[in-house]
């Protein structure tokens, strides 16, 4: 589809750049999804993650490069249905290309960790998929000692697994739950601005909310000023802060605020907040 009548809504995109990652992704996840139909049972769970990610960066670039809403929400729930057929295949993939290797037989968990739920439940907020946020956070879930999460994890680390958990527990009404899992750590940079905005919530309590918002919403800008600055023009992620989106649609559908009282910010897209 062209991009000529749609003005951008990110400064100093490269539009020809991103047209091109666009056109890139539609063509892989057409070439994901026609295997699929072919090889219904071999590999699912990969390709349904590749799936997820590849609609979740498309939903990104239709965004900056200034598509209708309801399009980009569209291809947002294409990846949160993707991400839950993920998590409904957990346990699936015999010997994962993993490093440190794992033994012969051993079942991965490591594609549905409790980040990437929290995640994949971000995402199906913002696509007004409910129901599937709400099918995410039943299965949200680590194994045990689980070897994917450590402090310098880049799976998911020990703090993004409870501030996850705390999330679960809000959406599932476990107040106290989810205090529980906030007051475990000190926390620091982006996640501090989110677990003040579940604490809002759980409280509910809109002042600590948008103060933890404005939060996350700093340290977002600085991540996307310091991708920018080292000519990364594929961070797509940059372009909006995901989980301050989804957070903000969910305090709106619980009537802690209103869409007008969000504050006015170049990476809050306030036209993907759902109004009530």
């Amino acid at each position: 589809m062209s991009t000529d009548s749609y003005t951008p809504r990110i400064k100093r995109l490269d539009v020809a750049f991103v047209t091109e990652q666009l056109k890139s992704r539609e063509e892989v996840r057409a070439e994901t999804e026609a295997r699929i139909r072919e090889q219904p049972k071999k590999g699912l769970q990969w390709d349904m993650a590749s799936l997820c990610s590849h609609c979740k960066s498309m939903a990104y670039y239709k965004y900056a490069l200034g598509y209708p809403v309801e399009e980009i929400r569209q291809t947002f729930g294409e990846a949160a249905t993707a991400c839950l057929k993920v998590f409904e295949l957990r346990g699936t993939m015999d010997d994962p290309q993993t490093y440190p290797p794992l033994p012969h037989g051993t079942k991965d968990y490591s594609f549905t960790n409790s980040k990437a739920c929290f995640e994949g439940i971000c995402i199906a907020l913002i696509a007004a998929q409910y129901e599937i946020a709400d099918k995410l956070t039943e299965l949200m879930w680590d194994p045990p000692k689980a070897r994917y999460i450590g402090p310098r994890s880049e799976v998911c680390t020990i703090t993004q697994q409870h501030l996850a958990y705390a999330v679960k527990h809000l959406l599932l009404n476990q107040m106290d739950d989810a205090q529980k899992e906030l007051r475990r750590f000190v926390w620091r940079s982006s996640e501090a601005g989110i677990a003040k905005m579940v604490r809002g919530l759980a409280e509910k309590n809109d002042a600590i909310f948008v103060e933890g918002l404005l939060e996350l919403l700093f340290w977002h800008r600085k991540e996307a000023n310091e991708s920018y600055e080292a000519y990364n023009r594929d961070y797509s992620e940059t372009y909006f802060s995901l989980p301050a989106a989804a957070l903000s649609n969910l305090a709106v559908k619980q009537c802690l605020l209103k869409r007008r009282d969000l504050p006015a910010d170049e990476y809050l897209p306030l036209e993907l907040v759902a109004d009530q």
